[in-house]
């Protein structure tokens, strides 16, 4: 390792001064992070252990290529090169602390073509966050303004990098001409023509200045990093790992209705680990925003508004869930940010639902998950939507008076409407289709849900994909009266009571023709004897929700796809007509 060729602590007493500064800002860091990750902790616990070879893959691709930023081109670019020059400039900033004990890092020292990086990424980032200044101050996208914070958090953050960039380079530029030229950098190549005429001892001073004014920089950007929108740099990694991946519109099972005390979230605390964790890891880019269909035809809804809402309500109610008086609260600055508005501080006095988060907002949501495809950092809002939902529902009875037909109507009918659920196998009188009760070896099954059952233009839909299947001689069935409403509707609402209601009556219609029947054998005549039963197949264009594993049948978990029905080209087929 080759040593620093001008010592900028300029001796012990330097370097004692600045081990103790350097320490008492990881002291401030290492606290602040240990109440974020205590207060997960503390949350309801949430397996995220399997799939590890995807994980790790989409860690690759996610956190380390930037897939998910690099969908909005512009920004995406410039925050590809802000995040990788971050990395890098975090190796020369090892060096320069290093400096001050008279050493570096092994290979990178005096490694012209570190220094050449290491300075083509300070332009780069310099040019990166022009843009995204510019964007902020003269575009003023809509998507990247919150209602419980003001810009503020934004620009001290481009302000601090900018500043760690700013000193990095005059570091660089005046140890070069300090040392003349023996610490060559390509900055202080450059710059230095422009401050030769310093003198050595001169440069020297200023190299020692500005060294300190770095490393200042940086252990204050290190304290107010675990604090500002800024987090989401610790927390994204491990968002992205422990990502779920469940089938794409599933939504996580309330397991034991009966014994449970509660039924869904109404505070903060209340949320999984990996639930609070979405709040540490967001970004605020916004792009949820953009894409989700009620806030852009005008509905109260804005998903980012609900991932920073449950954030604000866990911060506010961060010292009565860890039990104690942390050293940030005595200081009163506990999850605050910078750029509290009157808002966000009045949010201190109100409920996380109805207060911080308005019960409309949650009402709007169409559970499309729009949000969670476009999010770049895995965040899952939808779940936290449902589950507050959930509260209001079967806790409060508190939910639009629109929904209670529906409620009724699925609990009482089998289907959404004000129809007798004996009718459902109507549209297909005409067409010589056996019920399961008539052909109950059928090969396939076809579940046709209550929209191609009762509703005038489903209809034409169900009777095009049953003369498909006749015509290719396929050997299927439908249920008629005996199929019920999947409940999913109720579900997405919040009565996840009567999802599991009508979820189970139909398992077990499905298990009665022996869509469960699992592998069995049983000895006769001294030989044992194996049952496998036949492979059955279900299709439907019914949008049902995932099965529960504690309450399903492997079969209808495994065989229930999603057939997308393209409905004019099976209506325009030779088969159907």
């Amino acid at each position: 390792m080759t040593p620093p060729a001008i010592s900028p602590t300029g001796g012990w007493i330097g370097t004692t001064i600045f081990i103790i500064i350097f320490l008492a800002a990881l002291i401030l860091f290492g606290l602040r992070v240990g109440e974020l990750v205590t207060l997960l902790a503390k949350a309801r616990k949430e397996k995220r252990n399997d799939h590890i070879d995807e994980r790790i893959g989409d860690f690759f691709l996610m956190v380390l290529g930037q897939r998910g930023v690099l969908r909005d081109p512009l920004p995406g670019i410039a925050h590809f090169f802000t995040f990788w020059g971050f990395i890098i400039i975090q190796f020369g900033l090892l060096n320069l602390i290093l400096g001050a004990f008279n050493s570096s890092l092994p290979l990178l020292g005096d490694n012209h073509v570190f220094a050449a990086l290491l300075d083509a990424f300070i332009v780069l980032v310099l040019i990166a966050l022009i843009l995204f200044a510019i964007r902020r101050a003269v575009f003023h996208p809509a998507q990247l303004k919150s209602f419980l914070h003001g810009p503020w958090d934004g620009y001290i953050i481009l302000g601090l990098i900018f500043l760690v960039i700013a000193t990095l380079a005059l570091v660089e530029s005046f140890e070069y001409v300090a040392s003349n030229g023996a610490a060559w950098t390509p900055m202080g190549a450059f710059f230095s023509p422009v401050i030769r005429n310093a003198g050595t001892e001169t440069s020297a001073i200023a190299y020692r200045s500005f060294w300190w004014l770095h490393m200042l920089t940086v252990l204050g950007f290190l304290i107010y990093l675990p604090r500002s929108k800024h987090l989401h740099l610790l927390a994204t990694p491990f968002n992205v790992f422990f990502r779920s991946y469940q089938p794409k519109g599933a939504l996580p099972l309330l397991e034991d209705l009966e014994e449970r005390e509660d039924y869904g979230v109404s505070k903060a605390e209340q949320f999984t680990w990996k639930q609070l964790l979405d709040g540490y890891a967001c970004t605020e880019c916004g792009r949820c925003n953009t894409v989700c269909p009620a806030t852009n035809t005008g509905k109260p809804l804005f998903p980012k508004e609900i991932i920073l809402g449950v954030k604000e309500a866990l911060f506010v109610q961060s010292d009565a869930i860890l039990g104690e008086h942390t050293l940030y609260s005595k200081l009163g600055i506990a999850g605050i940010k910078a750029d509290k508005t009157a808002e966000e501080q009045e949010a201190h006095h109100e409920p996380m639902i109805g207060g911080i988060i308005s019960k409309d907002a949650l009402w709007a949501c169409t559970s499309c998950m729009a949000c969670m495809e476009i999010c770049p950092v895995s965040i899952e809002h939808v779940p936290k939507i449902i589950d507050m939902r959930r509260s209001l529902v079967m806790e409060e009875s508190d939910f639009p008076s629109e929904v209670t037909s529906l409620f009724n109507n699925i609990e009482r009918n089998g289907n959404p409407w004000e129809i007798s659920n004996d009718t459902r196998a109507d549209w297909a009188a005409s067409l010589d289709i056996p019920l399961m009760g008539e052909n109950p070896d059928a090969d396939v099954l076809y579940w046709v849900g209550c929209m191609g059952s009762f509703d005038q233009r489903n209809k034409q839909v169900a009777t095009s994909v049953a003369k498909v299947l006749k015509a290719a001689n396929v050997n299927f069935a439908i249920l008629g009266p005996e199929e019920s409403c999947t409940g999913d509707p109720a579900r997405r609402i919040g009565n996840e009571y009567l999802w599991q209601m009508q979820a189970q009556m139909n398992i077990e219609t499905l298990n009665g023709y022996g869509f469960n029947t699992a592998a069995d054998s049983h000895e006769q005549n001294g030989q044992t004897e194996d049952h496998v039963e036949k492979h059955r197949t279900i299709i439907t264009a019914c949008p049902i929700a995932s099965i529960p594993s504690k309450m399903s049948i492997r079969s209808l978990a495994a065989t229930m796809m999603l057939y997308t029905i393209l409905c004019l080209l099976i209506s325009c087929s030779p088969m159907a007509s």
